[in-house]
């Protein structure tokens, strides 16, 4: 599904899943990955934002990595529904992100359909640094994370959506 352009966008969702701004969150979802294990599965930048964008999903995301990802899904069973129903909602918007990013450079393809940290932004201030860095927390967060919950196979499937 193809987005509209750029002009014809509703302003709520022009300004909630700005290419850039989700360019800068995929940086950090990479980074965080990268640090913990490997180059990050293009793939899993599709959970790892939708975890970040969604209010309900973040608020009820753990404090810490060791809390495991099947157990937090097992949980709160309403977490997978609405993380697959919000994924697929997002994917054009999680793609132009992704495609923002691969040509800022701020991330780069890496063999076996990964993605690796290129050039990081540099980042001015702004009025609305704290929610920002909340967003990049989350996204550090859940980088880390998914750097430890098993193979991109394995999370999709407990999500309960084939990659």
């Amino acid at each position: 599904m193809p987005l509209e352009q750029w002009v014809h966008r509703q302003p709520d969702h022009a300004n909630c899943f700005n290419p850039g701004y989700l360019a800068l969150l995929m940086q950090a979802t990479v980074k965080a990955y990268e640090k913990q294990a490997q180059p990050m599965p293009f793939s899993l930048v599709f959970p790892a934002t939708t975890m970040v964008l969604h209010p309900g999903i973040r608020s009820s995301l753990p404090k810490t990595v060791a809390t495991g990802w099947p157990k937090w899904l097992r949980d709160d069973p309403q977490i997978r529904v609405d993380l697959a129903s919000s994924m697929r909602a997002l994917v054009p918007s999680i793609k132009e992100g992704a495609l923002t990013a691969l040509r800022s450079r701020w991330i780069a393809a890496a063999p076996g359909g990964r993605l690796t940290i290129s050039t990081p932004p540099t980042l001015g201030k702004s009025p609305i640094a704290a929610e920002f860095e909340q967003d990049l927390s989350a996204a550090t967060f859940v980088g880390k994370w998914l750097a430890r919950a098993g193979t991109e196979q394995d999370i999709y499937i407990k999500i309960g959506v084939r990659p």
